[in-house]
């Protein structure tokens, strides 16, 4: 029995002494983490936060980082600005992001989210995983990284929200990776058009959303939804809107139209703004000059985007949603 007991007593001081180590393992890395303020996996979300009370802050993934210039935005608008878009990012983080804003006290009055329709048909939850680190801050990161149980789990080590970033962590405080200006990082390239650059395009035009491709548009759908009422339930007006795409003349294929149609529905029952800004809404951008490969445009065409949308911003008030009739706009 003695023996039983002392067996039982080194386990548990065993279990509690990796309950220690754990806590302070991850105590020492969110100490170095709160010192980064560059940097994709995870810095960027820290200087948003710097910027919370922003009027306008941006959202989205490179279209928004690469297209919006804050700087354009407070000289048009006489107010302050900040881009918080990350590349290769979506909704998931810009929903996250937006639940840590608020939940600090976030005094802003505008959100725009700069749309990129891929992101609606792709799951990408593994991107956005460095909001780990967050998980007991907001109960909005809880709902989209604990989904499953396994997951819940293994967000009880504090040492496993940062599984993939403390090597990045160190690396951005022994070198930060400064660049562009409250956000925005011009494109200083000339695109020339290559054939290849249009096979998604083309693939796109002969075809639908699959099955798959469907269930992740309805699931992501729900968290635009989100990122909208909540920031309506402060107040604070949210406005979707699309940037140009360089096509050579090609249309929007099903997929596109479809995605941007279930987008424009959403900003109507939020009350949301829902702007096309995009080359068949404004010529100029069908003009190859603008832009610095396809997806992008380079710094000449986000000068002229930034005084579009702050143009577009002006007019919005508060208690008015301003959605063009998409199937308009869509040829539909």
């Amino acid at each position: 029995m003695v023996t039983m007991i002392r067996t039982i007593l080194l386990i548990i001081a065993f279990v509690a002494g990796l309950v220690i180590l754990d806590r302070a393992i991850g105590a020492m890395l969110r100490a170095a983490y709160d010192r980064t303020f560059t940097g994709e996996a995870g810095g960027q979300i820290n200087e948003a936060l710097q910027n919370r009370n922003r009027e306008v802050i941006v959202f989205g993934s490179s279209l928004a980082r690469h297209q919006v210039d804050p700087s354009v935005l407070e000289a048009q608008l006489g107010t302050s600005a900040f881009n918080a878009g990350c590349n290769g990012q979506d909704i998931y983080y810009g929903r996250m992001l937006q639940s840590l804003l608020i939940g600090q006290g976030c005094e802003s009055k505008h959100f725009v989210y700069v749309i990129n329709w891929r992101d609606l048909v792709e799951d990408e939850i593994d991107r956005a995983r460095m909001f780990s680190v967050f998980v007991d801050e907001s109960a909005a990161i809880r709902q989209i990284l604990a989904a499953s149980l396994g997951q819940r789990v293994k967000l009880q080590s504090h040492a496993y929200r940062f599984n993939t970033l403390a090597i990045s962590t160190m690396r951005q405080l022994m070198a930060p990776e400064y660049e562009g200006n409250d956000g925005f990082v011009p494109i200083a390239a000339d695109y020339t058009p290559s054939n290849r650059d249009f096979t998604d395009m083309d693939r796109d035009l002969r075809r639908g959303l699959t099955a798959s491709e469907l269930g992740v548009m309805s699931s992501k759908l729900s968290l635009y939804r989100d990122f909208a009422a909540e920031a309506r339930r402060r107040n604070i007006v949210v406005t979707f809107v699309v940037s140009p795409t360089y096509r050579e003349g090609r249309e929007r294929g099903p997929g596109e139209k479809l995605v941007l149609r279930q987008l424009s529905i959403v900003a109507a029952e939020t009350k949301a703004n829902f702007i096309m800004l995009d080359e068949f809404a404004i010529p100029a951008f069908q003009d190859v000059r603008y832009f610095g490969d396809p997806r992008h445009l380079n710094a000449r065409g986000a000068a002229l985007f930034s005084r579009l949308l702050a143009s577009c911003l002006e007019t919005e008030r508060p208690d008015v949603a301003k959605t063009q009739h998409v199937d308009d706009l869509l040829g539909l």
